[in-house]
């Protein structure tokens, strides 16, 4: 089991592994492990930081513009996340409890549903907060050229 969170609501303590997908994390934790490579880059994080600024962060802007950017670093980036989704992947199989964690209250509009859309396309047993379905990104991603 996968579960996609707000580290504000962990207790890491109910998990095999934890994993804080994000590219800071300011207080190190031998019970959290750091996986920048499921995180935006850093270009895709500060533009994500401009829109917010600038007032455009909406629900369109995610989905035609962060989304595919996402997507895209995801599978072509020098980061090779595609990896680390193969091992929550096995991970999975063999019944470990994983939390995959990131700072945004807003799960709908956060990499985190991205990332939880694309280990239900491969039928991994995945919970998030919402108990949304987001295997369409495993379409977006399948797809891209």
């Amino acid at each position: 089991m996968i579960e996609i969170k707000s580290i504000r609501n962990c207790k890491t303590e109910e998990y095999d592994e934890v994993w804080a997908i994000v590219r800071s994390l300011k207080s190190k934790s031998n019970k959290i492990r750091q996986v920048k490579e499921l995180s935006p880059t850093s270009d895709l994080f500060f533009k994500y930081l401009k829109w917010k600024k600038d007032g455009v962060w909406n629900e369109t802007k995610f989905k035609e513009e962060y989304v595919p950017q996402f997507l895209q670093n995801l599978k072509y980036g020098q980061e090779k996340g595609y990896e680390k989704l193969n091992e929550l992947y096995q991970k999975d199989k063999d019944g470990k409890k994983i939390a995959l964690l990131c700072f945004c209250t807003d799960e709908k509009m956060c990499h985190r549903s991205i990332i939880a859309g694309l280990l239900q396309g491969v039928n991994c047993s995945i919970q998030t907060e919402t108990q949304n379905d987001y295997s369409f990104y495993f379409e977006k991603y399948k797809n891209l050229k």
